[in-house]
């Protein structure tokens, strides 16, 4: 050992847990037996420091000790802590209403084996020391904490006995108890209590008592507050004739109002807020609304509603709190008229704030002959004139819709305007916005309406219709939508146009065309090369090919082509030919069981798209005539699909049936737009075909053109027999004419 160090020694001593609610004594003596030490030994070279072993040293008294005890089994459970409300509070305020009371319980006995089973006694007690609990009973007990039957509780608890590990047991439980607290100020208290096996209890040791009494029990106070609950209002939804419009609301209209109320304490299912309704008239009465009921409040509105609407909703929660909100809403007066005057039936309508009577009313008025109207041209008659008084005129604050509609005899065509002046002596206005249609009936419905945003009321005064519709020279009501080019054989071009919606077109609208020539040329609108009626929406251009034009097509009124209702415009090349031009070598023809099969080679074929062979019974007609075959309403001719430089043509597709004259055929290149070529000099694309003798028999073209109706149907052996005997003829004539000649110095004559 060291000097002055201190050694300590452990050990455990184990109780005997069968002797419960008994003592077991012990005790344990320590005592020191041996221990080494170092001490001075004197010799005769001095002193020497040797280890020695003892058993006692100067002071025996400290050299042993003694601890007495005694073991006992020690029972206990413990509660740690009481809270209340959702938020598990352990003192403090709580909402009024339903609270759910937790308590919290741990095993605290000395044995990890044994185990207690347990309940918690609540009392809850006002401030006047009186029981707050259901029926004023004194407590209330609880071993359990189930969500599903406390309003306050998500996590579930349920009830088992305290151990540390026994089985089937739980170190620590929880019990809950709701109950519902007004407004005041309560002291809560939890008791802790071991329910022994006499008591029905599921405890081991059975007849276990807890054996520290003061940890049993908790208390504390909450100050428990009726919050007061809210309410906001809102208009949902205005309904009229049975369809959902937007405000303004109209006497009249049915009108959807809510009243979001919310409160802390009572549960929305099971206590949900009262709420009452009430308004104020426009004769300042107070109205209770006896129909709504609950949240949603859904009424029809009558002249008391005329003005603002003043309507109250006022939620009370379950423990008399209440609040209120106001919702203010603006239901406008609604006059409406029909009339009748010559030659027409008037209808007006006037959505207006506030009680202001008002009358409108209309009579007969005169004739307006020749009369000029705004800007544009000529002179005009009416078609329709009345009289129009008014007892009160709005401003566009204070107004909603207007409308004024004129049913009439006439041409939904026409371009009709609605003309007004306040006095005689005054210009006539346009009245803008107005517009004519067709009527169910037949005639023109003029219907003229606006919301009040920028103008007001409509004044009193001669009004008529005419058939102008603006003050100003005005372009037409639509333009052109699509435009097209599609090329066509000899340089013609179609220019196809849609309008974007001809419904709007007038009598007085036409179609104007514009054009120039070159590549990104500039249009020239200072004339336009064609104009037309807006029916018509196609026109033919004309051209020279290789050229490339712009076309511009527009609508116009006569007011000049800067007063268009939309213009478009389409650049396209101008093909008049197959070039460059093939050349054309054909074969002669196949003869197959039921007609001939063609082939023919070619150069220069960048432009050919098909091919085409076409027959007659004149070499002249194909060689010569080769466009006016193939340009016939029942063309005698055949193309190919595609480029193949081969044909099989039918006898029943040459002759309605078997050929049985000579045939003359001539093959031709056709372009994508249909441009033709073949050659007109030349004989290589040329064929023929003899079917007189019932046998085709392909032949040689004649390097010329044969005499229209010249050897016509003569078989080709017939030819090359007179060929023959011309030949032998003319050798035979010569020889003879030679003999009369003969040098014998006698001049004879032959006779012939």
């Amino acid at each position: 050992m060291d000097y002055q160090t201190t050694y300590t020694y452990r050990g455990t001593i184990v109780g005997n847990e069968a002797s419960v609610n008994s003592t077991d004594l012990f005790s344990v003596t320590v005592r020191l037996a041996t221990f080494d030490l170092y001490a001075p030994r004197w010799t005769d070279s001095g002193v020497i420091m040797e280890e020695r072993e003892t058993d006692y040293d100067d002071r025996t008294g400290n050299n042993d000790g003694q601890l007495m005890g005694s073991f006992s089994v020690f029972h206990d459970i413990r509660l740690t802590s009481i809270t209340g409300g959702p938020n598990e509070a352990t003192e403090g305020n709580l909402n009024a209403g339903m609270t759910t009371l937790r308590a919290n319980v741990v095993y605290g006995g000395s044995s990890a084996t044994n185990q207690y089973d347990w309940r918690v006694a609540f009392t809850v007690v006002d401030e006047n020391g009186q029981s707050a609990l259901p029926g004023g009973v004194e407590s209330m007990m609880s071993n359990e904490c189930l969500a599903a039957n406390h309003a306050q509780q998500t996590i579930d608890y349920t009830h088992k006995p305290l151990s540390q590990v026994a089985e089937g047991t739980a170190p620590e439980g929880t019990a809950c108890l709701d109950i519902v607290l007004n407004a005041g100020r309560f002291t809560v208290t939890a008791t802790a209590h071991i329910v022994n096996a006499t008591e029905g209890g599921d405890t081991a040791p059975e007849d276990a008592v807890d054996m520290n009494s003061g940890n049993d029990i908790r208390a504390t106070t909450f100050e428990v507050i009726n919050d007061i609950p809210t309410v906001y209002m809102t208009l949902d939804e205005i309904s009229r004739d049975g369809e959902s419009v937007d405000a303004p609301v109209i006497v009249g209209d049915s009108i959807t109002m809510r009243a979001r109320g919310q409160d802390t304490e009572d549960d929305a299912a099971n206590m949900p807020l009262m709420t009452e309704w009430t308004r104020i008239d426009n004769s300042g009465e107070m109205m209770m609304l006896d129909t709504c009921m609950g949240e949603i409040c859904s009424v029809e509105t009558d002249a008391s509603w005329i003005g603002t609407a003043r309507i109250t909703a006022t939620v009370t929660d379950s423990n008399g709190a209440a609040t209120s909100d106001v919702l203010e809403i603006s239901v406008w007066n609604h006059y409406t008229n029909d009339m009748t005057v010559t030659d027409a039936t008037l209808s007006y309508s006037l959505v207006f704030s506030g009680l202001t009577p008002l009358d409108v009313s209309a009579t007969n008025g005169t004739a307006q002959d020749l009369q000029q109207l705004g800007e544009n041209m000529g002179a005009y008659n009416s078609t329709v004139s009345f009289e129009m008084t008014t007892s009160h005129i709005f401003g566009h604050q204070d107004i909603g819709t207007e409308s004024l509609t004129i049913a009439f005899d006439g041409n939904p065509a026409a371009p009709w305007g609605l003309w007004y002046k306040r006095t005689t002596d005054s210009a006539w206005e346009n009245v803008a916005g107005a517009v004519a249609s067709a009527g169910d009936n037949g005639g023109v419905v003029m219907t003229y309406t606006h919301d009040g945003g920028l103008m007001g009321s409509l004044n009193g005064g001669t009004y008529a219709i005419f058939d102008v519709a603006s003050e100003e020279a005005a372009p037409p009501a639509t333009g052109i939508d699509t435009i097209t080019a599609t090329p066509m054989p000899s340089s013609q071009v179609m220019i196809d146009w849609t309008y974007e919606d001809d419904s709007l077109l007038g009598n007085s609208d036409l179609v104007a065309l514009y054009w120039c020539t070159g590549v990104d040329c500039t249009v020239d609108m200072s004339e336009p090369v064609f104009t037309t009626t807006p029916t018509q929406n196609d026109w033919k251009l004309v051209g020279d090919h290789g050229e490339t034009y712009t076309v511009l097509v527009q609508t116009e009124n006569g007011n000049g082509p800067d007063k268009t209702g939309g213009a478009k415009s389409v650049t396209i090349t101008a093909d008049g030919e197959v070039s460059p031009a093939p050349t054309i070598d054909a074969n002669d023809p196949t003869v197959e069981d039921t007609g001939l099969t063609f082939t023919w080679t070619a150069t220069n074929t960048d432009d050919v798209e098909s091919w085409v062979i076409c027959w007659a019974g004149s070499q002249a007609v194909v060689q010569d005539s080769f466009d006016s075959v193939i340009g016939e309403v029942d063309p005698a001719c055949a193309e190919t699909s595609d480029t193949t430089t081969s044909l099989t043509v039918t006898e029943q597709d040459m002759c309605s049936g078997e050929c049985n004259t000579n045939m003359f055929f001539a093959i031709g290149a056709m372009d994508a737009t249909g441009n033709v070529y073949s050659p007109s000099e030349g004989t290589d694309h040329l064929m023929t075909v003899d079917y007189t003798s019932g046998i085709a028999d392909p032949g040689v073209i004649d390097g010329g053109s044969d005499p229209a109706g010249g050897d016509e149907g003569m078989p080709s052996t017939a030819i090359a027999a007179i060929i023959v005997l011309v030949v032998v003829a003319v050798i035979g004539g010569a020889f003879i004419l030679t003999r009369g000649a003969e040098g014998d110095g006698e001049d004879k004559e032959w006779d012939y």
